[in-house]
């Protein structure tokens, strides 16, 4: 049983939206927090906004996460989502109390980043379509205030209505810039859309402040944030000829710190609306989802500790129920420590964050040995092992994806403890996000809401737990 104390001490391994939720709501019901995390994990991957439930089959999205809920929690295979419910709950009720507790956990939480500077926009009422870094359409209910402005059902809401002439959209191609693809984001407006006049793109040369480089967003990000640099930067802007646009939109490097504010002087600059378009993978918006919530974790007091590798945890048999006792880690200089607590919960998520990888042939969680099954095929090895990113559009149209999309995780019980072979792991060991064998994040447009789900719930295990002792 956990130590016999007011409240317990909580282990988080991994950083991403999964991880940071746990820890900051562990942190906020009393709970001693300690988070290791090796680097941003594949929340920097992301698009930085929420979704719930976007997509309910290839190509099908749906107009609202309520719509979306429904169809999951109907399907033959258990969601996530369904994990911690009564099971004696309808599908109807199910989706009510799903949307009831995302409902409650979103609303809290809002403010919170809002206060760091990262203001989400949105509802639960509906979804946003929003472009990705290939000009592929990903539906969230909350985005990014400056990500939000794109969304293209306020843009246009009813695209077999005849087309507004006022309607002009341009992408804006910086000269310097590396990874942001503009004719791919024009090829999908205009499948949007389906009018070829009114997308185009505009070239803004302004290789006289970057010296002919070409540059990295997160490296442009970071020079946006200073004042210097930003003030020749704007005047390249001012420049643009943006007369007869609607909108113009602009790739996701408006930095890092100021993005708000860097946008209101665009469009104040050019007198139409701004949006921004996220860069290939990692992108600047998950970065600042991800920099926002480990400020608010901090504030929450808990204490994070970056840059290190998890590599191995210790178990014993008290009163005959397996427990974890401790973890081992490098930390950033690869000296190897040991931490010890009551809980520890694994957010390392999937291939793309390492929770996932290859031994010889066997798929299997690297910390605490969690065996996936055999390799399938030389494509799935490669990919699992992969340290490069890969846009959302290039999963989905993989002919090879049942792995992309996330089928290899770890099983869990009703109240997310990992299993093996159908028994628990440990009894103070629990699992969230994009590492459970039930999270179908990009195949359902779900990630984000999932991994907040799958944290809260894991919080509210604990505090019962913690009452029972």
């Amino acid at each position: 049983m956990p130590n016999e104390r007011l409240n317990g001490k909580v282990i988080v391994i991994g950083g991403g939206m999964g991880g940071l939720i746990s820890a900051i709501k562990a942190a906020k019901n009393g709970f001693s927090v300690e988070l290791l995390t090796e680097g941003m994990g594949a929340t920097a991957m992301s698009l930085g906004g929420i979704n719930i439930a976007g997509k309910i089959a290839p190509d099908k999205k749906v107009e609202s996460p309520k719509q979306g809920l429904q169809k999951l929690v109907n399907r033959d295979r258990k969601h996530t989502y369904e994990f911690g419910l009564k099971p004696e709950l309808t599908p109807e009720e199910k989706t009510e109390k799903i949307l009831q507790i995302l409902s409650e956990e979103i609303t809290w939480l809002i403010p919170l980043l809002s206060r760091e500077g990262y203001s989400l926009k949105g509802s639960l009422e509906r979804n946003m379509i929003l472009l990705n870094a290939l000009g592929g359409l990903r539906t969230v209910c909350f985005a990014p205030q400056s990500f939000a402005a794109g969304n293209l059902l306020d843009i246009q809401p009813n695209t077999k209505a005849p087309m507004d002439d006022r309607l002009r959209i341009g992408i804006i191609k910086i000269k310097s810039l590396q990874d942001f693809y503009p004719q791919f984001i024009r090829e999908g407006l205009l499948n949007y859309f389906q009018f070829e006049k009114q997308v185009q793109i505009i070239e803004m040369d302004e290789q006289m402040i970057t010296g002919e480089r070409i540059i990295p967003p997160s490296e442009y990000a970071l020079l946006l944030d200073t004042e210097d640099f930003r003030e020749l930067f704007l005047d390249h802007v001012s420049l643009i000829d943006s007369r007869g646009f609607s909108h113009l939109g602009f790739p996701a490097i408006l930095g890092l710190k100021h993005t708000e504010e860097i946008q209101q002087e665009i469009e104040q600059l050019l007198n139409v609306k701004i949006f921004e378009i996220p860069t290939a993978p990692p992108t600047i918006i998950g970065q600042r989802l991800i920099m926002a919530l480990e400020q608010v974790a901090l504030k929450a007091g808990v204490n994070i500790h970056f840059g290190v590798k998890v590599v191995s945890a210790k178990n014993l048999d008290i009163d005959y129920k397996p427990q974890i006792i401790s973890i081992d880690y490098l930390s950033i200089v690869e000296e190897k420590k040991t931490i010890t607590g009551d809980y520890f919960i694994l957010a390392t998520g999937n291939a793309i964050g390492g929770g996932i990888t290859t031994e010889k042939e066997e798929v299997i969680e690297p910390i605490f040995r969690l065996g996936l099954g055999k390799v399938t095929n030389p494509v799935e090895k490669k990919y699992i092992d992969s340290t490069e990113t890969i846009s959302d559009s290039c999963w989905e149209n993989s002919s090879n994806n049942s792995f992309i999309r996330n089928s290899r995780g770890i099983e869990i019980d009703h109240q997310f403890k990992p299993k093996q072979n159908s028994r628990i792991i440990a009894t103070n060991l629990f699992a969230c996000g994009a590492l459970l064998n039930s999270h179908y994040g990009i195949e359902d447009h779900c990630g984000m809401g999932a991994a907040i789900f799958s944290a809260i719930q894991i919080i509210n295990h604990l505090k019962e737990d913690m009452k029972g002792d």
